[in-house]
């Protein structure tokens, strides 16, 4: 699992990273212990996310998950080539107030202008995937794969960051906040809450026998409970299901919240919308 921690300079992201290296089965890397180039623009920080994706697989097969911190924004890491391979990812923004920042900046005779204009930036994008997304697309790599949410709008459960603001903070207290949100990260990722997408189509044939079988009955998971009360209608396929509030969608997404992935629920409309989202606590 990949837990990414994206921050403009002198948010104070490393050093609580740093802090959290005793939890079990976590490392922690900073993106640019690779070295950055004083050339470094946009293509290389998408090509080099891909790369350390790459090295994060390698953890995952292993059983260990890695909080990375650098520059790449949820965005960019949900777009790589490889991100799809993860068994999950979740996102962190560490924040600082402008004026702090400046004064961080200052002190480290660093300058100011693109550093605050990009906070503000990230501030944005981890509210809305729809907010000026040509920041980190218009010169990327071609290889980066953005269909997978550009259509997603700030109100989709799968758009998620965390924002950690580390103004009139101690490290040890910014530090605890990062190591809750991991723990809590973990949990969701135990509990398929935390899903990339899939890669292939499914049979939706396949998906209407197993859609069928929830409906009918609570077996691994409360499937039945979960939709009573509710008129279920999958708009790819011939499954419909129950009486009471209207709900429609992709036979996968049907199957998937029935399963309790809360996840799903952007991909449904109708009125029992509201009613599932409320019993997927």
């Amino acid at each position: 699992m990949l837990l990414t921690v994206a921050g403009s300079s002198c948010s104070g992201k490393t050093t609580a990273a740093r802090a959290c290296s005793a939890i079990p089965g976590l490392v922690v890397h900073d993106f640019d212990e690779i070295g950055v180039p004083s050339d470094a623009d946009t293509r290389w920080r998408h090509r080099h996310t891909e790369l350390w994706i790459q090295r994060v697989l390698g953890y995952q097969a292993d059983g260990i998950d890695v909080l990375l911190t650098g520059q790449s924004p949820l965005g960019e890491v949900l777009a790589c080539p490889s991100a799809v391979e993860l068994d999950g990812i979740a996102a962190c923004l560490m924040d600082v107030a402008d004026p702090v920042r400046l004064r961080r900046l200052a002190d480290r005779d660093h300058g100011t202008g693109d550093f605050t204009d990009w906070a503000r930036w990230l501030r944005e994008h981890a509210a809305d995937p729809q907010h000026r997304p040509e920041a980190i697309t218009g010169a990327g790599s071609p290889d980066m794969c953005w269909s997978r949410w550009s259509g997603w709008s700030r109100s989709d459960d799968r758009w998620h960051v965390k924002i950690i603001d580390t103004t009139d903070r101690t490290i040890s207290q910014t530090a605890s906040e990062l190591e809750s949100w991991i723990a809590a990260a973990r949990r969701d990722r135990a509990a398929g809450r935390l899903p990339l997408g899939i890669t292939t189509e499914p049979d939706v044939a396949a998906l209407t026998a197993v859609a069928e079988f929830y409906a009918r009955r609570d077996f691994a998971v409360p499937s039945r409970t979960l939709v009573s009360g509710l008129r279920l209608t999958a708009t790819d396929g011939p499954f419909t299901a129950g009486e009471g509030a209207p709900l429609s969608g992709p036979t996968l997404a049907l199957v998937m919240t029935m399963a309790g992935r809360r996840a799903y629920l952007g991909h449904l409309d109708g009125p029992g919308r509201d009613i599932l989202a409320g019993r997927l606590t």
